[in-house]
């Protein structure tokens, strides 16, 4: 009887017509979270029907996905014995390899670039040269939770996006601490895509870095200049041509400045759209 009531929430979930994701990543976990206490074959038919996995769960495959499942959990339980200030879950992708996880999310080789990225962007990373251990002693911050200032962990899907996503985050999470500060609501949910298609051309599923995104963000060879929200220009998981004639119809939510586009919207970079 569970499982027949799992099979239908699963078909209430993949039926829906939400905008966003956040509402079935918490349904999916919801499910998930009930069946970790026991034991883990239940557990694997729920991760199974809760992800519509597509191999027979009594087949060959299946228990050699069971298989990789277990391993996975063990790590994953394993890591979240130690308390330490995050935790790890199950997901979609808990019955692949690591190799197999890389290739599904379309992450090519960056060796190169990052070796090219390295040269040309060094002032950049000079500001984030290796630490001395014995120098993490000399300033104590405070713990902050900065959950409330970025949206919910998203699904970027067979494509090697991480940069776009993280961008995203980073610009929307700097920019809400200052509104927050304001008492003004939350800017709009930036746009992964386009970040991917317009600031990293034809490589947006294959990977890519956060400082180049920016730093071409402002370039005046661009095709666009700025970041739109995400619900301007959907996320299609697709490494597609910029849309720059759909987007100079719609509103930049955010232009860094020219000149440090690294820098934080406390300092007012962000000069354009919707301010900090």
């Amino acid at each position: 009887m569970k499982f027949l009531i799992l099979s239908l929430l699963v078909l209430s979930v993949v039926s829906s017509n939400l905008n966003e994701n956040d509402e079935i990543l918490s349904i999916q976990q919801n499910i998930l979270n009930s069946y970790l206490t026991g034991p883990t074959e239940p557990l694997f038919k729920a991760f199974h029907s809760v992800f519509q996995k597509p191999y027979e769960i009594n087949s060959d495959l299946g228990m050699q996905r069971y298989g990789v499942f277990l391993k996975n959990l063990e790590m994953i339980n394993e890591h979240n014995s130690k308390n330490l200030s995050w935790k790890m879950g199950l997901n979609e992708f808990a019955d692949l390899t690591d190799e197999e996880f890389k290739q599904r999310t379309g992450v090519g080789n960056l060796e190169e670039e990052f070796k090219e990225m390295k040269n040309s962007e060094k002032n950049f990373l000079e500001n984030f040269d290796d630490i001395e251990s014995s120098d993490l002693t000399a300033t104590v911050f405070p713990e902050v939770d900065h959950s409330r200032f970025i949206p919910p962990v998203q699904d970027q899907s067979t494509c090697g996006m991480c940069y776009a996503f993280a961008t995203a985050s980073t610009l929307e999470g700097n920019c809400n601490i200052q509104r927050f500060a304001k008492g003004l609501p939350a800017i709009p949910r930036i746009s992964q895509q386009q970040i991917g298609e317009c600031y990293n051309e034809k490589l947006a599923c294959q990977g890519g870095w956060m400082q180049r995104v920016m730093t071409k963000s402002v370039s005046p060879t661009s095709q666009v200049n700025g970041f739109y929200a995400l619900s301007d220009y959907p996320y299609k998981a697709q490494s597609l041509t910029c849309n720059a004639a759909l987007l100079k119809t719609k509103t930049v939510q955010i232009e860094l400045n020219k000149i440090s586009p690294y820098e934080g919207c406390d300092d007012g970079f962000f000069v354009k759209g919707r301010k900090c």
